[in-house]
């Protein structure tokens, strides 16, 4: 790492995957080189806990550092407001705007969805592209630009967070960045490429659903490979902390079944 410049953070968030979905972490079926290479050539940390078993409390709990009760974050329905981070909390973004840091957000926020006040360009973050509630069709998406509406294009929405995650580390290059990129992989609804959950389906030993699950990991896997390939493209590996971690972990019931 370089003296002379400030690290940068990218914050890789993912949306009820479990511990045993990945291969560096005893999964003999899922692929999941990218990660495995993170987890190779970085810490593993095998005692980590989520402040709530819930989606939207644990995700206020980690951008806060506090826990969830604290923040106003305690219940999942967006409807309701029980999602919301409070105006009176400070995120891990407020902290890195406030210290120069170009802040982005990439993906699911599902920490306030029906006001201003509550939405990421207000807590922190200068750039956002993701979704606000709890859940997005990966086919049929709608997707929110800083407040500006944007339809599906075609893309498969792992894709386009990749693609948004890769471009604003391009775009803050030659700037400190922190980088917020919350996928809602493997999340329902079950819904990946084809080809990869073929692959899977062919082994015979695995329900349609987990099937589907791990192919939803391994596109995502693919889209993390793409960034830390960009990372190092760029000449910013060294300057980079990349942390990656799932929101509260697996939902087990009915098909989801698997090896965690």
């Amino acid at each position: 790492m370089r003296a002379s410049r400030r690290t940068n953070v990218v914050l890789i968030v993912a949306d009820d995957l479990g511990y045993g979905d990945l291969a560096c972490f005893g999964n003999p079926i899922v692929r999941t080189p990218n990660l495995d290479r993170l987890c190779e050539q970085g810490t593993a940390l095998t005692q980590h806990y989520a402040a709530s078993p819930l989606c939207a409390p644990a995700r206020a709990a980690l951008l806060t550092g506090r826990y969830n009760h604290r923040t106003g974050a305690v219940d999942v329905p967006s409807n309701r407001g029980l999602d919301r981070i409070s105006p009176r909390e400070h995120t891990i973004a407020d902290e890195f705007q406030s210290q120069g840091y170009t802040t982005g957000m990439v993906g699911k926020w599902h920490n306030g969805l029906h006001s201003r006040h509550h939405h990421p360009n207000a807590k922190g973050f200068r750039e956002f592209v993701g979704f606000l509630n709890g859940g997005m069709d990966y086919y049929q998406w709608v997707l929110d630009r800083n407040g500006q509406t944007e339809l599906f294009d075609g893309r498969y929405l792992t894709d386009v967070f990749t693609d948004e995650a890769v471009g604003f580390i391009r775009r803050h290059s030659d700037t400190p960045f922190f980088l917020y990129l919350a996928y809602n992989a493997p999340h329902a609804p079950l819904q990946a490429p084809e080809p990869l959950t073929k692959s899977y389906r062919q082994l015979g030993t695995l329900s349609e659903e987990v099937c589907c699950l791990y192919a939803m990991i391994e596109q995502m896997d693919a889209g993390i490979g793409r960034i830390l390939d960009t990372l190092a493209r760029l000449n910013l590996a060294e300057d980079t902390i990349v942390l990656f971690t799932s929101d509260n972990g697996p939902w087990l019931r009915g098909g989801y079944g698997r090896h965690n």
